[in-house]
């Protein structure tokens, strides 16, 4: 049967405009197969009509093995409105795709239409929303022989558009997590003419988690957003590159552990927020590059990146461009360290803080009278520090360290820290440099002197 379709059809029912209490229900029941294979071939549910559109379509399948092939829920024309339910026993897997075209949203019901419930099981393909779909899919791990195994729980993308939104919850085993819990694939979100979209991914395991791909959000002015939140003491990974466009908003959140990411963070007039307790983006063999390039005057393109503790960056660039709503605000804690090779805003502000509450910064402007300098905290810019068109940098760190020049035209620099050294020359053209230190500052040296040119620079230490 495999390549071959099954399909369940609602067709259009009456339009008496009235609630169709007793629903319209089809069943699959493949449950008393006790492993192997439970069926092989694709499955669509089409949905149908109904009079207040309120989930009237009721569909039911429970695999007690694997289904080998894809599942889809399609539309009948302008027909969506179905409530379907999968359910998979016996450590059964979806080896294939799922995907949903949606109904619309209920004045009475705003719940997931369909809903994948996996125990102990996985999907290898991926999963697709569109035209208004809610999909919810929840891994429930169980048993010892479970916390032995790498588990990849989804082996394809996840893509929500259309005014649709997919949820995936893997949840904790109490008998214990899997080594490693595995997402193989990228994270999208994309609105059109229908609105906007939504992907929601809760690891709620404590041992390893990875994300192998892509997060990204495209957008025009609907809200879309990809909601990624890593819970319990866990170390986690992505892998990809964290982008977006249009008004939509990647947020990404280790509660209570760590998180690297691998590739770029990239920001086009939306919004980038990661926060982790420790946090590491790129890595001396492969640096990243951090963006924010916003395109409209009116909207704010930021991204915020927070550790409560460590925060370990490598990059190639820190980078703010076009318009004054750009923004880069960077925090760590203590034993942060932060190589770039230039840290440059052409619009905006780059403001990077490596600091702890509680004491005082003392003579230090940058600094909130409750902030104190994190210990063991380091920014080293490999090449130049430059502000132009009335941006603005912000360093803050015990030991700042700049190999080239510090250079500002109709911006502004400025650098507090305990030790401060530049080796470059420091040039102003209608702007401000300012350089604070509670320790010492070095520019230049005996063997390299350097260029001071004073427009409106400043520099003070203790």
């Amino acid at each position: 049967m495999q390549n071959k379709t099954l399909t369940f059809d609602f067709g259009v029912a009456g339009n008496t405009g009235t609630v169709n209490v007793t629903r319209r229900e089809m069943i699959l029941d493949l449950s008393n197969v006790g492993s192997g294979v439970a069926f092989k071939g694709n499955i669509n549910i089409i949905g149908g009509r109904a009079q207040k559109w309120t989930g009237e379509n009721k569909f039911q399948a429970t695999f007690g093995g694997d289904v080998i092939g894809n599942i889809a829920g399609k539309k009948y024309d302008t027909y969506y409105d179905m409530d379907a339910t999968y359910t998979f026993k016996n450590s059964a897997s979806l080896k294939g795709n799922f995907s949903a075209e949606g109904n619309p949203v209920s004045v009475t019901s705003n719940q997931a239409q369909h809903k994948l419930n996996f125990i102990d099981g996985t999907i290898t393909g991926g999963i697709t929303a569109k035209n208004k779909a809610k999909v919810s899919v929840i891994f429930s791990p169980t048993g010892s022989n479970q916390s032995s195994q790498t588990k990849t729980w989804i082996g394809g993308d996840i893509s929500s558009a259309s005014n649709s939104n997919v949820e995936v919850t893997i949840k904790n085993n109490s008998s214990g997590d899997a080594p490693e819990n595995i997402i193989q694939g990228n994270i999208t979100a994309t609105a059109d003419g229908y609105g906007g979209a939504g992907n929601k991914i809760d690891f709620q395991t404590t041992t390893k988690n990875k994300i192998d791909g892509n997060i990204s959000v495209s957008t025009s002015n609907f809200d879309v957003s990809n909601t990624i939140t890593f819970n319990g003491n866990s170390t986690n990974t992505i892998t990809g590159n964290i982008s977006g466009s249009g008004t939509g908003i990647n947020t990404i959140t280790a509660t209570n552990g760590s998180l690297t990411i691998g590739g770029n963070i990239t920001t086009q007039w939306n919004k980038n927020t990661i926060s982790a307790q420790t946090l590491t983006i790129g890595s001396e063999e492969k640096k990243s590059s951090i963006k924010a390039t916003g395109n409209q005057a009116t909207k704010e393109t930021s991204n915020t990146i927070t550790a409560t503790g460590a925060l370990k960056i490598y990059a190639t660039e820190i980078t703010t461009n076009n318009t004054s709503h750009s923004k880069n605000t960077i925090t760590g804690g203590t034993n942060s360290e932060i190589i770039v090779d230039n840290i440059t805003a052409n619009a905006g502000s780059n403001t990077i803080k490596l600091v702890t509450n509680g004491g005082s910064a003392g003579t230090l402007d940058s600094i909130s009278t409750t902030e104190t300098l994190a210990s063991g905290s380091k920014i080293t810019v490999n090449k130049n520090l430059t502000s132009n068109s009335s941006a603005t940098n912000t360093l803050n760190a015990e030991t700042v360290t700049i190999t080239g020049e510090v250079k500002t035209s109709v911006g502004a620099n400025n650098i507090d820290g305990k030790d401060i050294t530049i080796n470059g020359s420091i040039t102003n053209m209608w702007g401000n440099n300012t350089i604070n230190a509670t320790g010492a500052i070095k520019i230049g040296s005996q063997d390299k002197k350097v260029t001071i040119s004073n427009d409106s620079n400043a520099a003070t230490s203790n």
